[in-house]
């Protein structure tokens, strides 16, 4: 009885990365985080840049297969 007037409540479970870039490749990297609608959790822009991302579970090898195919980017999971 208790179970069926209780709320359901849906959650995502998010794997976080950090990608490291050098600012010339601002644009390319810029340009996926739009095309795939990340979250961007925080963000470091100097000459060499840091950006850590969120990303849905069912969506982390395909981002990482993208950012690691990319030259001069690097792509780790953040613990």
């Amino acid at each position: 009885m208790a179970l069926e007037v209780s709320d359901i409540e849906r959650r995502t479970i998010d794997i976080h990365y950090l990608i490291r870039f050098d600012y010339k490749n601002m644009n390319k990297v810029m340009r996926i985080i739009k095309e795939k609608n990340l979250d961007i959790v925080a963000q470091k822009m100097e000459m060499s840049c840091e950006i850590e991302i969120s990303i849905r579970k069912k969506n982390t090898e395909m981002v990482f297969d993208i950012f690691s195919n990319l030259f001069e980017v690097d792509i780790i999971e953040k613990e």
